[in-house]
């Protein structure tokens, strides 16, 4: 993430060569073709970093630059925004519960902050020790995220219970080199974003480590800066790339599916650090674009 260097730390300026030169198309509005989102009221988007949809398909956007999260309907029209104001420090991640209720992971705060649709807050998970958080998701009653300083996984199990935590700093299976982000299927299997590692790993609800996908390289079929996830309703994963700017499709098991394309060509965004599944395409959070695209699927 080129604006705020979180996980994948310096990228060589090589990385804008190669966007340049890959055969690209912006989202625009277009009827039936992709949406593309740059302001809000009378503002431009302040640096959309993680994106999230409900169970209706009400879209939730978080802006990191702007502290706040703004509301928008399936269609992409904006109907409101919760402001933080200086409740939040840093935030940086964004899920919706089952019941409706907001989970906000606080960066470089340390705490995931439950809140309801007016933005009072229910709930605070604090997890402390130096703790950098970039990734949240909510199981049933568990809340699962991302401590990508620590490079680890921190669940709270019950509100009010100790945090759990599982991982450290390294290669092998069940480690992290800067874990960024975190979905969850309905099994409760998680997905973590593994940055530097240049893959993405899955466990049980308890950490047991399940699998990897790895497919180390630059270009279409190929990981190597994974920062955004989501899970489609058959559990493949789309994938984005924060070096190649791609959102790519898998199966489980390791087999590329496909790209996000437009007018037939792979669509290429700046830095796709947040992704949702929606009924009606998938919304992705460019960090670099200032900007949240709807692809209709």
């Amino acid at each position: 993430m080129a604006s705020r260097g979180r996980a994948i730390g310096a990228i060589p300026l090589l990385v804008f060569f190669l966007l340049a030169a890959r055969s690209t198309t912006r989202a625009v509005d277009v009827q039936g073709g992709p949406l593309r989102i740059r302001s809000v009221a009378s503002r431009l988007l302040a640096n959309p970093f993680d994106v999230a949809v409900d169970r209706k398909g009400v879209v939730f956007l978080l802006e990191s630059g702007a502290r706040s999260i703004s509301i928008f309907s399936h269609r992409g029209e904006f109907l409101r925004e919760i402001p933080g104001n200086t409740a939040w420090k840093d935030p940086s991640a964004i899920a919706i519960g089952p019941s409706g209720s907001i989970f906000l992971a606080d960066g470089t705060a340390g705490k995931v902050l439950e809140m309801d649709l007016s933005g009072k807050i229910l709930r605070v998970y604090p997890v402390g020790g130096n703790a950098r958080l970039t990734g949240v998701s909510v199981y049933g009653e568990a809340v699962y995220c991302v401590d990508n300083r620590n490079h680890r996984i921190v669940v709270f199990r019950k509100p009010g219970a100790p945090p759990e935590m599982w991982g450290k700093r390294g290669e092998g299976a069940g480690q992290f080199h800067s874990p960024f982000r975190i979905a969850i299927d309905p099994s409760g299997r998680l997905f973590v974003t593994d940055v530097m590692n240049a893959r993405v790993q899955w466990f049980s609800a308890f950490g047991k480590h399940l699998g990897t996908l790895k497919r180390f390289g630059a270009g279409e079929g190929k990981i190597f800066r994974p920062t955004g996830i989501a899970l489609d309703l058959r559990g493949r994963l789309w994938v984005g790339d924060s070096y190649t700017g791609l959102v790519q499709l898998f199966e489980e098991r390791g087999e590329f599916v496909k790209a996000l394309r437009a007018s037939g060509r792979p669509v290429v965004f700046g830095d796709p650090v947040g992704l949702a599944v929606a009924a009606n395409g998938i919304w992705v959070a460019d960090q670099r674009e200032n900007s949240m695209d709807l692809i209709r699927e």
